[in-house]
C-alpha cells in the first residue's frame, strides 16, 4: 500500500466524506509533500489554495487554517482508533505543523518525503 492508497481510504471514509473541506485540505498537505513542496505549505497558501480566502487574508486575523488544521487532527485520530486500526500506514499531522508525517505500522521512525528527509520516499 502506499501513501496515495492511504489517503483516499481516509478520505472515503464516511465521516470525511461529510467534510469536503478537511479532504481537499488533507489531499492538498499530502500531495504537496509527496511531490516534493513540503516547503511550500504554509498558513497563508492553505488559505489562499484549500479555504479560498482572497488575496488579503491574514493568518492572524482570520484562524480558518488552525481551526480547521484542529478538526483535521481529530478526523485523521478517529478514522486509526476505528476503521484505519489495521492500516498498514499512518498519516499523521503534527500539532503546530501543517506538513504531514507518513508512518510504515511497525517502524519507529517517520518514513518522510523526499525533500523532507533526503532519500527517504514512503510511495
Amino acid at each position: 500500500m502506499s501513501v496515495k492508497d492511504q489517503l483516499a481510504r481516509i478520505v472515503q471514509n464516511p465521516p470525511m466524506v461529510s467534510s469536503p473541506r478537511l479532504c481537499r485540505f488533507l489531499r492538498y498537505i499530502v500531495e504537496e509533500t509527496l511531490a516534493g513542496r513540503a516547503s511550500g505549505i504554509k498558513e497563508r497558501v492553505l488559505g489562499l489554495q484549500v479555504f479560498d480566502r482572497g488575496q488579503d487574508f491574514n493568518p492572524r486575523l482570520d484562524p480558518i487554517v488552525r481551526v480547521q488544521a484542529r478538526n483535521l487532527r481529530s478526523g485523521i485520530a478517529r478514522y486509526y482508533e476505528g476503521p484505519g486500526r489495521g492500516d498498514p500506514i499512518r498519516i499523521e499531522l503534527p500539532k503546530g505543523a501543517y506538513v504531514p508525517v507518513f508512518y510504515r505500522v511497525g517502524t519507529l521512525e517517520p518514513q518522510l518525503a523526499p525533500d523532507v528527509a533526503g532519500s527517504r520516499d514512503p510511495r
